[in-house]
């Protein structure tokens, strides 16, 4: 989450918070790398299309946001985050090991 964005959100209101990392359908990534080049982010497509199209950088990416979820919204509110995954079988591990934190395994 974004410096500033987790203080604007009222967890102790929250039933539960619910987060994934971006959710890729058709050709939506392919959509948004050309669109962040067009309006000149061409630092940042190139940073979405690696991490798009590498699974290593896509687990980084997913457990780097998972973990800056869970040390947000488990400071704020503990047992709120519902963070859905899918994983592999050799990701599966790290998962079902962080289930208590909240990730949500699908």
């Amino acid at each position: 989450m974004q410096p500033g964005v987790a203080d604007a959100v009222r967890f102790e209101r929250c039933e539960h918070v619910w987060a994934e990392v971006i959710n890729v359908r058709g050709e939506s990534m392919t959509r948004t790398v050309d669109g962040l080049i067009a309006d000149g982010f061409s630092a940042e497509a190139e940073l979405l299309r690696e991490v798009s199209t590498d699974s290593v950088a896509w687990e980084e990416y997913n457990r780097s946001t998972f973990l800056a979820h869970a040390s947000v919204v488990t400071s704020a509110s503990p047992g709120k985050l519902r963070y859905l995954v899918y994983t592999t079988k050799a990701t599966d591990t790290w998962w079902r090991a962080r289930e208590h934190m909240g990730a949500v395994i699908l």
